[in-house]
C-alpha cells in the first residue's frame, strides 16, 4: 500500500484525519484566517467569460509580461504551468530544475523566474511557473493552452464560477452574505479537498480539480478496498496528462453525495497507479453542476445547484480514445469488447473523416463522438485502411 492509501486507511480507522479536523472546526486554519473567514464576500470585478465546463476546460484570456496568452483554470494544479512552446517563442526560460508530481507519476520540469501574469482585472505579479509541454493536453481537450492557472490564482482571490453564465468573477471582502460554507482542507501534497460520500456511505477527501474532464478519478487501493467494480462491467479509456497517457478502468457508481446533492449512475475512472495524498479527484463534470464559490485562502467553498444539476452524466459508448494530430484523429486506446474493438479499430489508426466530414481542430465531429445515444452509427475513414462502421452501445 502506498503512502496515500495508508494515510486514507489511517483516517478511516484510527487517526485524526483532515475530515476530523474539519468537524472540530479548525480546518488547519490560523486564528487570523478564521477571523477572515467570518467576513462575507462581494464582487470586485465584472464577469469574465470562461465557458460552462461542458466537455471542455474552463478557459480565459491572460497576459504574461503583456503578451496575450490562452489560460485554463486548474484548481488541481499546485503551481502555475507555462507551455514549453510559448516559453521558447517569447524567451522565457527556466532557471532551476523542479520535480512535478502528477496523477500517475513524477516528471522533471524547470521553474521560471517570477512572471507578471494578468487575468481579467487581477494581477499575479512575481509568479514563477513550471515549464512543461502542454501540447498533449491541448490536443486531448481541444483547447489552445499557453498557461495553466494553479493555486496561486485561487489563493489570490475568492472566485465565483457560474456555469449558467459561462463566466467567473473575482470576490473580495464586502457586503455579499454567503452562508453555509463547506470546509476545505489542504492535503500534505498541497491539494485542496472537500468531502464526498461514495458507495455504502463511505466518506472520503476528494481533490477539487477544475482541470479534470473526468467526473471522478478513484485510487486503485480505494477501488479494491471497497470493491467498486463488484457486479458491474468494466470499460477502459486513455487519459492524457503532463506525465503522458494512462489507461484507466471505467465503471459507474450507483450513488454519490456531494454537498447536499445526491447523484446516481456516476462514471468513474481508476488509473493504474496513484500519486496523490487524497484517494479521489473530483472533476469538472461534477463541479460544474454547481455554481462554485471557491475561497481557498480561507479554506472554504460554497456550491449552489446550477441548471444542469440533474442532467444525466455523459459517458463513452464507443471504447475509442483519440487525440488530435494534424488533420486526423490518432487512436491511442481501444477498450476490450467495445464497439470500437468490434469495428476493427486498432491503436495507431488515423481517422481522417467521420461520416465523410474531414477532421479539423474545431470540427463538431470530434465533440462527444462516443457520448451519443446507443445505436448511433458512424462511418470512420481510416488512413490507408478504408472505412469502418462504429455503432455505439452501453458496453460497460
Amino acid at each position: 500500500m502506498d503512502q496515500a492509501s495508508a494515510r486514507c486507511g489511517a483516517c478511516r480507522r484510527a487517526g485524526r484525519s483532515e475530515r476530523a479536523a474539519r468537524a472540530a472546526g479548525d480546518c488547519g486554519m490560523t486564528a487570523v484566517a478564521r477571523a477572515a473567514a467570518a467576513t462575507p464576500l462581494a464582487p470586485t470585478a465584472g464577469w469574465i467569460a470562461c465557458g460552462d465546463g461542458e466537455d471542455t476546460l474552463l478557459t480565459l484570456p491572460a497576459r504574461i509580461h503583456g503578451i496575450a496568452a490562452h489560460a485554463v483554470l486548474d484548481s488541481g494544479a499546485t503551481r502555475a504551468v507555462l507551455d514549453a512552446g510559448f516559453a521558447a517563442r517569447h524567451g522565457l526560460s527556466g532557471v532551476r530544475e523542479h520535480r512535478v508530481t502528477a496523477l500517475t507519476g513524477e516528471i522533471p520540469a524547470s521553474l521560471t523566474q517570477p512572471l507578471d501574469i494578468q487575468v481579467g482585472g487581477m494581477g499575479l505579479p512575481e509568479t514563477p511557473a513550471l515549464i512543461l509541454d502542454l501540447r498533449p493536453i491541448a490536443r486531448a481537450t481541444r483547447a489552445p493552452i499557453d498557461l495553466v492557472l494553479g493555486h496561486e490564482f485561487f489563493l489570490r482571490s475568492a472566485i465565483d464560477i457560474d456555469p449558467d453564465r459561462g463566466a467567473l468573477r473575482f470576490l473580495d471582502n464586502g457586503s455579499e452574505n454567503i452562508k453555509h460554507w463547506l470546509p476545505v482542507v489542504q492535503m500534505s501534497d498541497g491539494h485542496f479537498c472537500t468531502t464526498i460520500a461514495l458507495k455504502d456511505g463511505l466518506q472520503t477527501d476528494a481533490i477539487i480539480d477544475l482541470g479534470s474532464l473526468a467526473p471522478l478519478y478513484i485510487s486503485p487501493d480505494l477501488a479494491i478496498e471497497y470493491d467498486l467494480f463488484k457486479g458491474i462491467r468494466r470499460g477502459s479509456n486513455a487519459s492524457t496528462g503532463v506525465e503522458g497517457v494512462a489507461i484507466s478502468q471505467l465503471g459507474r457508481l450507483p450513488k454519490l453525495q456531494l454537498a447536499d446533492a445526491v447523484f446516481h449512475d456516476v462514471p468513474f475512472a481508476v488509473p493504474p497507479v496513484w500519486c496523490f495524498a487524497a484517494p479521489v479527484v473530483l472533476g469538472l463534470p461534477l463541479l460544474m453542476r454547481f455554481r462554485c464559490y471557491l475561497d481557498f485562502g480561507r479554506r472554504r467553498m460554497q456550491m449552489i445547484p446550477a441548471s444542469g444539476l440533474e442532467r444525466p452524466f455523459g459517458r463513452d459508448r464507443s471504447g475509442l480514445s483519440v487525440i488530435h494530430v494534424g488533420e486526423q484523429l490518432r487512436v491511442v486506446h481501444v477498450a476490450r469488447d467495445s464497439p470500437a474493438a468490434r469495428a476493427g479499430l486498432n491503436v495507431g489508426d488515423g481517422i481522417i473523416a467521420i461520416n465523410d466530414e474531414t477532421i479539423n481542430l474545431s470540427s463538431a465531429n470530434r465533440r462527444n463522438l462516443g457520448k451519443q445515444p446507443p445505436g448511433t452509427r458512424y462511418v470512420l475513414s481510416i488512413l490507408g485502411k478504408g472505412d469502418r462502421e462504429l455503432v455505439l452501445e452501453e458496453y460497460y
